[in-house]
């Protein structure tokens, strides 16, 4: 019998040292990650020294301008992150939401939203009254270039995309093309091709690719309206056509 319990003792004692040896492993498996961890952001931020400081400013900077805006609540560093819905249409009534809850619903005298990406705020205007500042400044016509670069690979850079001095050149040499009344000597034309676009999109079924009829369409107001020519290009099904749309 004692020989039993000497042996059941120490089965128990070796079970004891096993599972403080797989504490003891796991515990070190833990600080090494996050000695691991603390070393890689340390170095990242060494690296990077002069952008996370430029950041923190600029975070200092509009949490003190946007700090009566609404927008959903974020965290630090990671904002407003954690809530995003990472599908693409989802994400889009989302936002839709969130400007109905923040601009429309409580009555926002800014009409203004914020929505914290990481430790940038993006601001939504949702009035007229709120964007007018901007589109009338001169000096405000900087845009930035990590959201522009997305549309610029769809359509180049323009007017619409170009910013600052080359911004300001184009706008001046365009204004008087765009101006009111000149526009409305084509108000036929826009009636004309916006009415054949829409039928044309009335026929399609369940999802579809519209930007085709959105190039063929400006292609056809374009050379109506600066060359006198209607040739109706979303009608007419050539070789040459297509080839002159995909370009």
């Amino acid at each position: 019998m004692h020989n039993l319990h000497d042996f059941q003792a120490s089965c128990e004692e070796f079970e004891e040292y096993v599972s403080y040896e797989k504490k003891d492993k796991e515990r070190f498996v833990v600080m090494a990650l996050l000695a691991l961890i603390v070393f890689f952001i340390g170095y990242v931020v060494f690296v990077y020294r002069r952008q996370v400081v430029g950041l923190w400013r600029l975070n200092r900077h509009c949490s003190k301008a946007f700090v009566n805006v609404p927008g959903p609540p974020c965290l630090p560093i990671i904002g407003a992150v954690h809530q995003f819905k990472w599908n693409n249409v989802e994400f889009a009534y989302q936002l839709e939401k969130w400007a109905r809850e923040f601009i429309i619903t409580k009555n926002n005298y800014y009409g203004l939203a914020k929505v914290w990406v990481g430790p940038v705020p993006i601001v939504f205007c949702g009035t007229q009254e709120s964007i007018r500042p901007i589109l009338e400044s001169n000096t405000n016509i900087s845009k930035p270039a990590t959201q522009y670069d997305i549309i610029s690979k769809w359509i180049g850079t323009g007017l619409l995309t170009s910013t600052n001095e080359k911004w300001f050149r184009r706008r001046k040499m365009l204004t008087s093309a765009f101006h009111f009344n000149v526009l409305q000597g084509y108000h036929d034309i826009f009636v004309q091709q916006g009415e054949i676009l829409v039928n044309l999109i009335a026929k399609e079924e369940g999802y579809f690719d519209l930007f085709p009829y959105i190039k063929r369409c400006a292609l056809d107001i374009i050379c109506e309206t600066a060359m006198g020519t209607a040739i109706i290009v979303r009608l007419m099904v050539t070789v040459s056509t297509s080839r002159l749309c995909k370009d």
